[in-house]
């Protein structure tokens, strides 16, 4: 569940207890908890995150397994993912264990955080750690600044022009694959991804790719398929 539904929930949830909470408190001689502080408030929201996140923590945590285990064998140009939604990075990062790329891949989860990457800000102020990418997969849905905001931002930032930007949506509609050329992308990809789409983008952009050699190909296939 993406994080914007979350925090709606929990918005809402709090709206309906405080007004519980203040129509029946009298105006005297009981104890009120300031809502953030409401016991009934702090157990319920606490009840919908461990639900979410016990839905959510295995796909997030072979998503990250599968991103650690690559680390030691990846070379080449770096590759940047920006999506909100566990489940479209699940069947990405599978789309790249099949097509055999060898490029390292990094995650952020939101606009702001692909913001704060590309521009070697806060915690991604290491480029050592967190190379610029030379290609970004970026899906065009996720809650403000979302990914036509990301577009718009990085025309303003002349040392991100040279990159491979993927557009990336559910929505194929000719108004969306419109505005994503318009703010900037190089390509557009309708979600999900599979392994076919990575070979295209190979066969067309094959200077920003590092592919597996054939003869490691069997090697290869076999330590990502246990991680998925």
């Amino acid at each position: 569940m993406p994080d914007g539904l979350i925090m709606l929930l929990e918005k809402g949830l709090r709206t309906r207890l405080s007004r519980t909470i203040d129509q029946n408190t009298p105006d005297t001689g009981s104890q009120v908890f300031p809502l953030g502080h409401d016991p009934v408030v702090c157990f319920s929201v606490l009840l919908i995150f461990t639900r979410v996140n016990a839905h959510r923590s295995p796909l997030a945590q072979r998503n990250t397994d599968w991103l650690e285990g690559r680390i030691s064998t990846s070379c080449g140009d770096a590759v940047l993912i920006a999506d909100d939604s566990e489940s479209d990075i699940f069947f990405l990062l599978r789309a790249f264990a099949a097509s055999h790329a060898k490029n390292p891949v990094y995650v952020v989860r939101s606009g702001a955080e692909a913001i704060q990457y590309l521009d070697g800000a806060g915690k991604f102020s290491n480029r050592t750690a967190y190379p610029l990418p030379k290609m970004v997969f970026l899906d065009l849905k996720m809650p403000t600044p979302d990914g036509f905001d990301v577009l718009r931002w990085k025309t303003q930032h002349l040392s991100l022009t040279r990159i491979l930007w993927v557009a990336m949506s559910n929505f194929d509609t000719v108004k969306t694959i419109n505005q994503a050329y318009a703010c900037g992308a190089t390509t557009f990809l309708t979600k999900p991804l599979d392994g076919e789409d990575i070979r295209h983008l190979i066969i067309s952009f094959e200077e920003f790719w590092k592919i597996q050699h054939a003869a490691n190909l069997v090697e290869s296939d076999s330590s990502f398929g246990s991680r998925f």
